[in-house]
């Protein structure tokens, strides 16, 4: 218990009256508004402002890989550090201990996943607002095409009431290209 409790602190968890608490219990990722994630009642810190562009990244274009060159370039531009591999390892590292406190150093984690030259994010179901908004609207189009338009119009009121708020605001330090690649992958374009 002591060591669920120290990893809950390690982590970056919070709760409401600021008591440790246990890790344990299903992750959700919002990235519909502002850059959230909760472990049930508990909303986790995503870390510095780059690791939390580096997550919103791969959120935003969950289910598909990204690779490590593009990441470099759409969190650094130009003016990449030498070390900036090895900070996109760091910072990945991080959010898979994170996100699966239990996970040994250097393990495989559940849902950030080394694909090629890359990562991808794999949601579980229910796991991430934007797969469900997706689906959401997919459910929609699909009631349409079958002329049921009430149907239809509550799977649209559905998919609006995830979101939180602006997209794609990552914060005052995120650069153009990033805030666009997620902006762009909320409607499926990158």
């Amino acid at each position: 218990m002591e060591q669920e409790i120290e990893l809950s602190k390690s982590a970056g968890a919070r709760h409401a009256d600021d008591a440790p608490r246990p890790v344990s219990g299903s992750l959700r990722f919002q990235i519909l508004g502002p850059l959230r994630i909760w472990r049930d009642d508990i909303e986790l810190s995503a870390g510095p402002h780059q690791q939390g562009y580096l997550l919103a990244l791969l959120l935003a274009r969950a289910e598909r890989p990204i690779s490590v060159s593009n990441l470099i370039e759409l969190l650094w531009g130009e003016d990449a550090p030498t070390s900036a591999t090895n900070v996109i390892h760091k910072y990945v590292g991080t959010l898979r201990r994170l996100m699966e406190p239990s996970l040994p150093p250097r393990a495989i984690g559940s849902y950030l996943r080394r694909h090629g030259g890359g990562y991808l994010f794999a949601p579980g179901p229910g796991t991430l607002d934007l797969v469900s908004f997706r689906e959401l609207t997919s459910a929609a189009r699909a009631s349409l095409a079958q002329r049921d338009r009430g149907k239809a119009l509550d799977s649209y009121v559905e998919a609006l009431e995830l979101w939180r708020g602006p997209a794609g605001l990552l914060g005052p330090l995120a650069g153009a290209a990033a805030s666009a690649s997620v902006a762009g992958a909320h409607t499926g374009k990158s």
